[in-house]
């Protein structure tokens, strides 16, 4: 199934959301295609709330380092807000995060989507205030 993809420019923000189940090759495409878009520092809400089996540990291992590789080439990720209803889901993308190229406090987990645009509003907000400084 395919990954729905929707940029909104004016906010700087991309909402990712696969369908279930999703594969490692649709993943890398997704972040893919956010770098060739020039949208790589935008803000992303990967919404996992429909996938019930989270990637093997070799796949999230892999897409950090497809995710690391980008940005040795371009510059760091903008932040990730990984939403997930399932606990299992939910505790697979706490490993990925334990895997990702960042210690981060630009990659988190959340229960709601409302809480993941809130903390990423809240970013965009201090990103702001230290571009005026």
């Amino acid at each position: 199934m395919p990954v729905a993809y929707i940029p909104d420019i004016k906010r700087r923000r991309i909402r990712v959301t696969p369908a279930d189940p999703v594969t490692l090759i649709e993943m890398v495409a997704s972040v893919d295609r956010q770098c060739a878009e020039g949208m790589w520092t935008f803000g992303v809400v990967l919404d996992l709330r429909v996938i019930r089996k989270p990637p093997s540990i070799a796949n999230a291992q892999a897409f950090a380092a497809h995710v690391r590789a980008i940005a040795e080439r371009h510059g760091p990720r903008g932040p990730v807000a990984m939403v997930a209803r399932d606990p299992v889901m939910f505790a697979g993308a706490k490993v990925y995060k334990h895997f990702s190229a960042r210690p981060d406090p630009h990659l988190e987990v959340f229960w709601s989507a409302d809480d993941a645009e809130a903390w990423l509003d809240g970013l965009d907000q201090k990103h702001r205030e230290t571009s005026e400084s």
